[in-house]
């Protein structure tokens, strides 16, 4: 396809950024199931040097914290890294929209708009600004915030014109993904009557600890780049450009069947 074909690549940046901030995320959980083995096995390391009293004892002290964490699967650092990759994918949607909006201000003229009412301030704040305040008067509006999983996002990327289906693994890791979000930071991570009621896959009893060892924590982190993978897979198509169909780890072919349609270049 020549680039006259192609339209404008204006949201790139937004979709670098999770890149970034989602990998460098998955390094420090990788990181630190590396470190916490290492203090494991400095313990015997030291042992073997004979080293004086104190410092054995201070590193049989570490390592038996270190042990503990690990044989539970590492729920705290898991279930930490999932609260900011959830922030992390919040914002990166927020930030498509607005972006898309500011870039395509005769958006605001369609139907989606037309409920929304705004402060007369918001006349004076830069496109940015008063792009982020019209979002937040229509989520107000639609009472978005509400919905769960994809149907929180979607309504969203629609004004962008970014929406569509989402295959139903990816669906339910999002949705799984929030929900265990939700419990960590609202209940200290047990789980209560809600989260047994919208989870029973998980095989909980209420006040039971939602711990993520790391096969679970690996499907929701692979959900949550799948859906974006899956908006960017939209977003090349509005473009005319062939998406590329990557996978992750437990995903594998969800994304083949879909319909990208290969539209006219357009803005954003």
């Amino acid at each position: 396809m020549s680039n006259a074909q192609v339209g404008p690549d204006n949201l790139r940046p937004i979709f670098m950024n999770w890149a970034e901030g989602s990998g460098h995320i998955e390094s420090l959980v990788h990181l630190t199931h590396e470190g916490y083995t290492s203090l494991c096995r400095d313990k015997e390391v030291l042992r073997l040097l004979k080293v004086e009293d104190f410092r054995q004892h201070r590193a049989d002290k570490i390592a038996a914290m270190a042990k503990t964490e690990i044989d539970a699967g590492y729920p705290i650092v898991h279930s930490s890294m999932l609260m900011v990759l959830w922030s992390l994918l919040e914002t990166f949607i927020e930030d498509l929209v607005v972006a898309s909006i500011v870039a395509n201000p005769a958006s605001v003229g369609a139907d989606a708009f037309r409920r929304v009412r705004v402060p007369a301030a918001t006349l004076l704040e830069s496109p940015d600004d008063a792009a982020k305040t019209l979002l937040s008067e229509w989520r107000r509006e639609l009472k978005s915030p509400l919905e769960q999983g994809v149907t929180r996002f979607e309504p969203l990327l629609e004004l962008a014109g970014l929406s569509g289906p989402v295959p139903a693994r990816v669906r339910k890791a999002i949705f799984d993904a929030q929900q265990v979000r939700n419990v960590w930071a609202h209940r200290a991570g047990n789980a209560d009557q809600r989260f047994i009621d919208k989870c029973p896959g998980f095989g909980l009893a209420v006040g039971d600890r939602v711990a993520l060892a790391m096969d679970e924590f690996g499907r929701l982190m692979h959900g949550m780049h799948m859906y974006v993978t899956l908006i960017h897979c939209r977003y090349q198509a509005r473009r005319g450009v062939t998406p590329e169909l990557a996978h992750c780890e437990g995903f594998d072919g969800v994304l083949e069947g879909l319909d990208f349609t290969i539209g006219a270049a357009q803005s954003p």
